[in-house]
C-alpha cells in the first residue's frame, strides 16, 4: 500500500510506494558552549565607602554558534583585603543587560543575597540562583555585573588598600 507524508522542512506532499525508502532529514548533535570573561571596560577605582548598587565585578556570559544555554546559579567569589570584611558588603545582586541592544537598561536576576557568605583565607564564595532568568540564545552574549553596598565601615584610614576583587567561580 502507499503511504502518504508530509515533508517537514519544504512543507510539500509526496506519495510513496510499498516497500520504498524516503530519505529523512540529517540531523547533527552538537555540545553547547559557554565562555565567561571579564568586561575590560570595568576598570579598578576608589569608591568611597556606604554607596549602594556598586558595581563589584562586570563580566560576559557569550554562547557558541549551535545552541543557547540556560544558566541556573552563578557562583563568584570576592576577595577581601584589610578593613573590608565579610560585614563591608550587603545587598549583593546581579544585573544582566544585552550589549547588543542599545540603551539596555538591564534586569536583575536571581535574589538579592543580604549578606555575603563568611570568609575563607580572605574570600568569600556566594551563589545566587537565577533558574529561568538567565536564557543566552545561541551565538549571543550577556553582561553580567555583581552590584552590593559597601558599609561605611569598609576603610580603616591605614593607608593599606582596604580592596573587594569579585571573579566568577568555575
Amino acid at each position: 500500500s502507499n503511504v502518504y507524508f508530509r515533508r517537514v522542512l519544504t512543507n510539500t506532499y509526496a506519495t510513496a510506494s510499498a516497500g520504498t525508502f524516503i530519505s529523512g532529514n540529517t540531523m547533527q548533535a552538537s555540545a553547547a558552549a559557554l565562555s565567561v570573561s571579564r568586561d575590560a571596560s570595568l576598570a579598578s577605582k576608589s569608591i568611597v565607602e556606604g554607596q549602594s548598587d556598586v558595581t563589584l565585578g562586570s563580566f560576559y556570559f557569550q554562547t557558541g554558534s549551535t545552541e543557547g544555554v540556560n544558566v541556573s546559579s552563578v557562583a563568584f567569589r570576592l576577595t577581601l583585603t584589610d578593613a573590608v570584611d565579610a560585614t563591608s558588603l550587603t545587598n549583593l545582586k546581579m544585573w544582566a543587560t544585552d550589549p547588543d541592544k542599545a540603551g539596555d537598561m538591564g534586569k536583575q536576576i536571581g535574589q538579592t543575597t543580604t549578606s555575603i557568605a563568611a570568609l575563607a583565607g580572605g574570600v568569600s564564595t556566594n551563589t545566587i540562583t537565577v533558574s529561568g532568568e538567565m536564557n543566552v540564545p545561541a551565538n549571543k552574549t550577556m553582561r553580567v555585573k555583581v552590584l552590593g553596598n559597601l558599609s561605611t565601615g569598609a576603610s580603616d584610614g591605614d593607608g593599606t588598600a582596604d580592596t573587594v576583587i569579585a571573579n566568577i567561580a568555575a
